[in-house]
C-alpha cells in the first residue's frame, strides 16, 4: 500500500545550497539533497481507489504560481521544551499564495475521502531527524544558521509523491505533477 504526500519540489540550486548546510551535528540523519521538499500535506497509506480519487481531486486545484522564500531554522519540538529535538528544519516565509494553495489541497484531500489534518500547517523543509537527543552541536548549528535565507524562487507546480520505504531509507516516486496557473499581475 503506497504512503502518499503532496509537496513542492525545490529547484536544484536551492537543494544544493541547503545541502551545504547539512553537516555538523552528531547523530543527525540528514535528508539527502535530492529528497528535499516542502510538504503541503502528508496523507499516509492509501488504497489504489483512494489514490485515483485523490489525483482527480488534486487535478481540480486552481492555485496560481508564486515566489517562495526560505528563511530561518528551528526544531520540532521547539527549543526549551522538555522533550529533545526530533526534527531540524528550514523555515518558509508564509505568504497568501502558499496559504491558499495549502488550503485548497487540504480541501481536495478531504473531498477524496481522507480525514482532515488536525495539526496547524507550519511550512518547513525537513533537514534532519534525530533518534536520540542531540548534543550542544545542535545549539551551535542553530545559532550559526539562524539567519539562513534563500532568495525567493518561483513555484509553478506541486506534486503527489509515493514514499517507498526501504531497509536504509525511504525513496520518493512522483505520481502526479499539477501545474499552477500563471501568476496574477
Amino acid at each position: 500500500m503506497p504512503r502518499l504526500f503532496i509537496a513542492i519540489d525545490l529547484p536544484p540550486d536551492v537543494k544544493e545550497w541547503i545541502g551545504a548546510l547539512c553537516h555538523g551535528i552528531s547523530g543527525a540523519r540528514w535528508v539527502k539533497p535530492d529528497q528535499l521538499h516542502l510538504t503541503l500535506r502528508f496523507i499516509g497509506d492509501a488504497e489504489a481507489d483512494q489514490t485515483a480519487d485523490l489525483k482527480a481531486a488534486l487535478d481540480k486545484v486552481n492555485g496560481h504560481a508564486f515566489r517562495m522564500q526560505i528563511e530561518g531554522v528551528g526544531t520540532f519540538p521547539s527549543p526549551g521544551k522538555r522533550r529533545a529535538a526530533r526534527v531540524l528544519w528550514l523555515g518558509v516565509r508564509p505568504g497568501a499564495e502558499l496559504t491558499t494553495l495549502q488550503a485548497q489541497i487540504e480541501e481536495s484531500v478531504q473531498s477524496a475521502g481522507f480525514p482532515p489534518e488536525t495539526r496547524p500547517y507550519h511550512p518547513h523543509i525537513t533537514l534532519a531527524r534525530f533518534t536520540k537527543a542531540p548534543g550542544n552541536d545542535l545549539t551551535r548549528w542553530l545559532e550559526k544558521n539562524r539567519m539562513a535565507v534563500v532568495d525567493p524562487f518561483p513555484v509553478s507546480d506541486f506534486r503527489l509523491y509515493e514514499s517507498i520505504l526501504g531497509a536504509a531509507e525511504a525513496r520518493y516516486s512522483c505520481t502526479l505533477i499539477k501545474s499552477l496557473m500563471p501568476a496574477m499581475p
